[in-house]
């Protein structure tokens, strides 16, 4: 309107300034008119910037969340142009009210962007947003279809800057523990399996594998991971796993030790009371030790179709005979070692011989030749 008002004065300068000039008149001056035209100029100036700036936003509120991260880096360009073009407009118009709007809508539209971006990203989860809606006291509908730019910019965002950065940053630092959790761990024991092979003309799969160490290794390694996250203040959403998982794995790796304890006593027992004379020397010991040894290989052909290390750990056939078979064979070690005492006692030279070598020269005593 001013504008218009302006024109039309100023084509009636013009007209009377030609006028003038055709009669030889002096040209009259106008200077509230030429204030007027540099004035219009100005507000041209910061008009269109204004418009533009108005008319991005008001595209921008019809944005849809799910396109937020495919737009953030455009609508960071555009924010940051038109901070520059701001910039460049004349100093006289800094002091004017307008330009302060303006100016202080760009600013803070600067300030917002990066914090759109950091709720958008994939580590934000439903929690995240729950802790944003009750520190700004604005109901947020992140999970509606229609969730949009504007409907978070109804959230005093700038306000709580400083929270909803902290919860943009411990989102992921909880996404790469989450990550570590279940790749690292939960998923690599859903797979490892446990080796039981044959041993010493056994025909069924009675000793635990090679892998074994492996497994004691892998345990190690994943209950010290577990510590740590255990330990970090980001662990919270997840922290009744970690105690899970840290329960299961500690219970996994004391089953393996007492399970390789048995096995070493089963292994230095076997050859003894299932062949040779001492068998026959020790016939309640041999009884004994014969229903130990079918336990053994029953648990151990189980453990052989399950494989997997966590399934064969927590079941109830493994962990409630540990225990006593451990106990019977120490018994079957303990008789065992005052037997050959017995026999060194009788044969005082059997001194000179260790166990082992005294084991193997009893179980053939029968044979002159083999000893």
């Amino acid at each position: 309107m001013f504008q218009e008002e302006y024109l039309i004065r100023d084509r009636k300068f013009n007209s009377y300034n030609g006028g003038e000039m055709l009669f030889g008149l002096p040209n009259q001056q106008y200077p509230e008119l030429e204030e007027t035209k540099k004035q219009i100029e100005l507000f041209d100036k910061l008009y269109n910037l204004y418009s533009k700036v108005k008319d991005t936003l008001a595209k921008w509120k019809d944005i849809q969340w799910t396109e937020i991260i495919e737009e953030i880096k455009n609508m960071t360009d555009q924010i940051e142009q038109f901070s520059k073009d701001c910039a460049k407009l004349p100093g006289v118009l800094k002091s004017w009210a307008a330009y302060k709007e303006l100016k202080q809508e760009i600013d803070d539209m600067i300030e917002i962007l990066p914090m759109v971006e950091g709720l958008a990203k994939d580590s934000i989860r439903n929690r995240h947003w729950d802790e944003i809606i009750e520190i700004t006291k604005e109901d947020i509908p992140y999970q509606e279809e229609t969730f949009n730019f504007d409907q978070l910019m109804q959230a005093p965002l700038l306000k709580f800057k400083d929270d909803v950065e902290d919860i943009s940053e411990r989102a992921d630092k909880e996404l790469k523990l989450e990550k570590s959790l279940n790749n690292d761990v939960i998923l690599f024991w859903e797979d490892a399996e446990i080796e039981i092979k044959m041993w010493k003309g056994i025909d069924s799969p009675c000793i635990l594998g090679g892998n074994i160490q492996d497994i004691q290794e892998k345990l190690e390694e994943h209950m010290m991971l577990l510590n740590q996250f255990n330990a970090v203040r980001h662990v919270k959403p997840f922290k009744p796993l970690v105690v899970e998982k840290m329960t299961l794995i500690s219970d996994v790796s004391d089953t393996v030790e007492r399970w390789l304890k048995v096995q070493t006593l089963w292994t230095n027992l076997v050859s003894v009371f299932t062949t040779g004379d001492i068998a026959k020397q020790m016939p309640t010991e041999s009884k004994m030790f014969k229903k130990i040894h079918a336990q053994w290989l029953k648990i151990m052909e189980r453990a052989a179709e399950t494989k997997n290390v966590i399934k064969v750990c927590t079941n109830d056939l493994l962990r409630n005979s540990l225990g006593g078979l451990q106990d019977g064979l120490e018994i079957c070690q303990k008789k065992l070692e005052n037997y050959l005492e017995g026999k060194k006692m009788v044969f005082p030279r059997f001194y000179f011989c260790s166990n082992d070598d005294l084991l193997k020269i009893l179980s053939v005593g029968s044979d002159p030749n083999m000893v």
